[in-house]
């Protein structure tokens, strides 16, 4: 008997002690989660910043460069609304296409010939106005002749103010020029930047 009586003293003296401890167990788990979510909450932040300098920088370093992709162009479009930047003239020559080059004598001028041709800017955006070199070779592949016209010498006078091409749109150009001479059997025009002076 006097066993069982100490066994169940021991029980009690177990339970009251954990009753004490109960609050003191609970008031430090809440200290310990309120201590948390603090630190948490600025790894986040301070993992967001993070991201963010270095996207600021990847899209800083590669800013030209990118501006002239027609895929990410409308990003950088997008961060320059955004933090007032200046997005860069949209220039790819190589999205520009001359097709149906035909060249006859000048109906009014002797020893003249008169260049016509389509080009046409088939990128996704506007971008200036090329200039198109126009080449003659003799039959060995040799240059004869060759000039570099801007938009003034090339474009009707009716359209003299266009200075962007705008998408997918076909202009007509038209070259009056000295005829070169019957070494020149083959031609051939190309295009280039707008800001050329010779090439």
């Amino acid at each position: 008997a006097p066993n069982r009586v100490s066994q169940q003293n021991n029980a009690l003296n177990q339970i009251t002690s954990q009753e004490y401890l109960d609050p003191l167990i609970g008031e430090y788990e809440k200290e310990q989660k309120s201590n948390k979510k603090p630190r948490t909450f600025l790894w986040f932040l301070g993992a967001l910043l993070a991201l963010f300098a270095l996207a600021t920088q990847v899209t800083g370093h590669f800013f030209v460069q990118g501006s002239q992709s027609e895929n990410f162009r409308v990003f950088y479009r997008t961060f320059c609304t955004y933090t007032g930047c200046t997005l860069p003239t949209f220039v790819d020559i190589h999205a520009i296409s001359i097709q149906h080059v035909r060249i006859q004598s000048h109906p009014t001028q002797t020893n003249a010939l008169l260049v016509n041709a389509i080009i046409t800017n088939t990128s996704r955006y506007a971008q200036p106005m090329p200039k198109i070199a126009l080449e003659f070779f003799d039959l060995n592949g040799a240059p004869v002749a060759a000039r570099l016209f801007a938009p003034k010498n090339y474009l009707d006078k009716d359209f003299l103010d266009i200075t962007y091409m705008p998408p997918n749109t076909p202009i007509h150009l038209v070259i009056p020029i000295r005829d070169p001479g019957a070494r020149a059997v083959t031609h051939q025009l190309r295009v280039f930047p707008a800001e050329t002076r010779s090439y």
